[in-house]
């Protein structure tokens, strides 16, 4: 099956943020002015009474937590299934949205212990702004607005794995992190659940009962670019991993390819279980956990959920 490039090279491209080709030295930026138009925050625990993908509706085990926002805040077992963590507002797929109204909203948040995240929501393929969708991280919840953009207020240092949902899409799933700054994270594209299926097609041996990472290989330090990195995955299971050449997934290719929005798509993940993901790239070193880049810490652990789940991770050569 033929995939439209664009339906499959731009869903993890904001896995990274605002990261570039090169990340260069400075890990951590700022936000953009003027991009929010509702930032309210919601309570926890309203999940789905507006039509938004319940995030245990897209898992076939009902835990974890996202959607990342690396958009918003990316997030062990401890991903949601107790809501002991922070996690992406996933309790049981209770937090994955929130009815409007309720919860207190940002100017209410304590500004010196907490960090803003913005950014814009837009479909993968159309590049449209994605309204109403709802952008999760622990029990703080925003909403996109008409321009598909958010702000998301949250406490600093707390780790959490974020979701972004919304009603016709696949849950974006994102790595556990922590907001350190104030950071955009500029457009966060997520996948309809017609792009999701042409995507299972374009991929040897998919099953949909486990799970799939959308990853991101970036060069930043005195590593030039990511060509020529591989990825692997502990543990590794039953896993297999597509390498982006030209925007689409080829399992035929050997690794990693500089300039592609998404380095490969490992599928077939364990879920319910934490992953380490691994990269390794002739003269270069991969960058040690926890690690920060704009604004936000990653600390390597990962999480999958099958169903219409698609986790979002980025890992750093230098």
């Amino acid at each position: 099956m033929v995939v439209p490039s664009c339906a499959v090279a731009c869903f993890a491209a904001a896995c990274s943020g605002t990261d570039g080709a090169h990340v260069g030295n400075t890990p951590d930026g700022g936000p953009r002015d003027g991009t929010v138009a509702d930032s309210r925050t919601d309570a926890p625990g309203d999940a789905g009474k507006d039509g938004a993908v319940d995030a245990a509706d897209a898992a076939t085990d009902g835990g974890g937590a996202d959607g990342q926002s690396d958009s918003a805040v990316d997030g062990g077992d401890d991903s949601g299934n107790d809501g002991s963590t922070g996690d992406a507002g996933n309790d049981g797929g209770d937090d994955a949205g929130a009815a409007d109204g309720g919860g207190a909203p940002d100017a209410e948040v304590d500004a010196g212990t907490t960090a803003l995240i913005t950014g814009t929501v837009v479909d993968v393929t159309s590049r449209r702004p994605v309204e109403e969708a709802a952008v999760a991280a622990g029990s703080l919840v925003a909403r996109t607005d008409a321009a598909g953009r958010f702000a998301l207020r949250v406490p600093t240092g707390v780790f959490s794995r974020p979701t972004v949902t919304k009603a016709g899409y696949s849950e974006r799933l994102y790595e556990e992190l922590a907001v350190t700054v104030d950071a955009d994270q500029g457009q966060i594209p997520i996948l309809s659940l017609d792009a999701q299926s042409a995507l299972r097609g374009a991929l040897p041996g998919y099953d949909a009962n486990l799970g799939a990472m959308a990853v991101r290989v970036l060069a930043r330090g005195t590593c030039p670019n990511e060509e020529g990195a591989t990825l692997s995955i502990s543990p590794a299971g039953v896993s297999r991993i597509a390498y982006f050449r030209s925007g689409v997934p080829n399992a035929e290719a050997p690794n990693v390819h500089a300039g592609e929005e998404t380095s490969a798509i490992i599928y077939n993940v364990a879920v319910s279980t934490t992953i380490s993901l691994a990269v390794a790239r002739n003269g270069c070193t991969m960058a040690r956990y926890p690690t920060t880049n704009n604004g936000l810490t990653r600390t390597g652990n990962i999480q999958t959920r099958g169903g219409n789940s698609i986790t979002t991770a980025t890992t750093f050569v230098e």
